[in-house]
């Protein structure tokens, strides 16, 4: 078997400059590692993922969802166990949203691929029993007799969507993910939806302090237009909701900030047309119907 030092060589004798360096990128992001990368490079390179809460918060629409199943799409390439705790959404849309990014993110053919392809993903609309994961390094037996391993160095990480609606089920989730977090050392990636005027006006800690879950976050970013943001329109936070309501902004009108944070830069922001697949479900056609998609209810709940 060829060391990485030599199969490196050789993939740069056959590859343009620029090619070769996003392979080696994106060896270095999903090589086994036991820390979690975002697979956002401007992202990674503030941001130190330890385990905590991580609040993504934005205005209705602006792409939360895609951001946090780009996420736990990206945590799956890297062999880490993901829980989707899905609220916001069927666990159908969510599926979809991960089919899309394998045929935009090709790792095999996709035409055929049913829920079981995505062995590292559980789904539920509830924290999971710590039992309900494999034990770490454990490995499983694919339907060919090959061996498929996880991560033995990795925890997993847990994905609500979304906690405004999580929180009309159960309102003191946002203690129960607190207390899972500091037992259970994981990281949990969770999304806030904010009023259009509200969140349209400024992106601060001020936005957050009549919600009770800012002393539980570790971690808040916020998805903002950058355009209103900056003070770009007029009439106040009802002219900004019917601009919004009739606007379908381009994906370079939006910024990921960084409200607060335990464990890295505050107050960064990084353009969200850096996040390639980012936004790219909006208006997709799937030859698949959710009825015709196959599925393991014993994985789901």
């Amino acid at each position: 078997m060829a060391t990485l030092k030599e199969g490196l060589k050789a993939m740069a004798e056959g590859m343009p400059s620029m090619e070769f360096h996003k392979v080696l990128y994106e060896y270095m992001l999903y090589s086994d590692s036991h820390i979690f990368k975002s697979g956002i490079a401007m992202l990674d390179k503030k941001q130190d993922f330890k385990p905590g809460i991580y609040i993504i918060g934005g205005a209705p629409g602006i792409g939360k969802t895609s951001f946090l199943v780009q996420l736990a799409y990206n945590a799956m390439l890297n062999n880490f166990k993901v829980h989707y705790i899905c609220y916001g959404h069927s666990i159908n849309q969510v599926y979809l949203r991960l089919l899309s990014l394998a045929e935009t993110q090709p790792l095999k053919d996709t035409s055929h691929l049913t829920f079981t392809d995505f062995p590292n993903i559980t789904f539920s609309r509830d924290l999971p029993s710590p039992n309900a994961f494999p034990k770490l390094g454990q490995s499983d037996a694919n339907e060919d007799g090959t061996l498929k391993t996880y991560n033995e160095n990795a925890t997993p990480i847990i994905f609500l969507d979304s906690l405004d609606i999580a929180a009309k089920y159960d309102p003191s989730i946002m203690l129960k993910l607190r207390e899972f977090v500091d037992t259970h050392a994981v990281p949990v990636f969770v999304s806030y939806t904010h009023a259009l005027s509200q969140f349209a006006e400024n992106v601060s800690v001020k936005s957050y302090e009549n919600n009770d879950f800012i002393s539980y976050a570790d971690v808040i970013w916020g998805l903002q237009f950058s355009n209103l943001v900056e003070g770009k329109t007029e009439g106040g936070p009802h002219r900004v909701e019917s601009f919004l309501q009739k606007t379908a902004l381009p994906i370079s009108n939006i910024t990921l900030v960084s409200v607060k944070n335990r464990f890295g830069l505050r107050g960064f922001k990084i353009p969200m047309q850096f996040v390639k697949s980012f936004g790219l479900f909006k208006g997709t056609s799937y030859e698949s119907t959710p009825s015709s998609l196959s599925f393991n209810n014993d994985s789901l709940f």
